[in-house]
C-alpha cells in the first residue's frame, strides 16, 4: 500500500508492506518506509503552475504563435495561429513551417532555420497558405528559444496590405488628376 500524506508544511509518501513467516500464514505485521517529499511536490506544482502561466499567455495571444523542435516539427502552436490558417491543434502539431507558406515562396526564399539557429532573429513578410488554399499577406518574426526550440510569431497583415493598396491607388489618382488638369494645384 502506498499513501502521500499533508503534515502541515511537509508532504510524506509512505510504503506499507505485510510481513509473513511463510506462505498460506497470517501477517505476523507490517514494514512501512516513509519518506519527505515535500521539496519534490513543490516543484511539480510550480512545474504545473508555469505550464499554466504558458499556455495561457499562448492562448491570450492576438498573434499566432508556433515552436518547432529541432528538426523543425511543429511541437506547439497557440489558438489564434490555428485559426489564422484553418487547421485544428492536432492537425498543426503534424506540420512543419514550410506547409504554412506559398510553394513557390518557399522555393526561391526558403525558411532559413540556419540563421535562426545561428542565433539572428528573423522578420519576414511572405504569402500564407490556409488549409482551404486561400492566400494572405504574414509577417513573421522568428528566433531561437531555450536554445533549441525556434518560436515564430505571425501576423496575418491583411488589413495593412490593403491599407498600402488604398494609399497607392488614392495616390495615382491625384498623380493623375494633378497631370490632366492646366489649373495650378495646391495641396495643403
Amino acid at each position: 500500500t502506498t499513501s502521500v500524506n499533508v503534515h502541515g508544511d511537509a508532504v510524506v509518501e509512505s510504503w506499507y508492506l505485510p510481513m509473513t513467516a511463510g506462505a498460506g500464514q497470517h501477517s505476523d505485521g507490517i514494514v512501512g518506509v516513509s519518506i519527505d517529499i515535500t521539496e519534490r511536490a513543490q516543484m511539480e506544482q510550480a512545474l504545473r503552475d508555469s505550464e499554466a502561466h504558458y499556455r495561457t499567455i499562448m492562448d491570450q495571444a492576438s498573434e499566432g504563435i508556433f515552436v518547432t523542435d529541432a528538426r523543425g516539427k511543429v511541437i506547439d502552436a497557440n489558438r489564434r495561429g490555428c485559426e489564422m490558417f484553418g487547421y485544428s491543434r492536432d492537425e498543426v502539431l503534424s506540420m512543419r513551417p514550410e506547409q504554412f507558406h506559398a510553394p513557390e515562396e518557399m522555393a526561391s526564399n526558403p525558411l532559413r532555420r540556419d540563421r535562426i539557429v545561428a542565433g539572428e532573429t528573423l522578420v519576414a513578410d511572405r504569402t500564407g497558405v490556409r488549409k482551404d488554399g486561400s492566400r494572405f499577406p504574414t509577417r513573421s518574426s522568428t528566433k531561437l528559444v531555450a536554445g533549441k526550440y525556434v518560436m515564430a510569431i505571425v501576423l496575418d497583415i491583411s488589413a495593412e496590405a490593403r491599407a498600402a493598396d488604398a494609399l497607392r491607388e488614392s495616390t495615382e489618382r491625384a498623380r493623375l488628376l494633378a497631370s490632366a488638369t492646366t489649373d495650378a494645384v495646391v495641396v495643403l
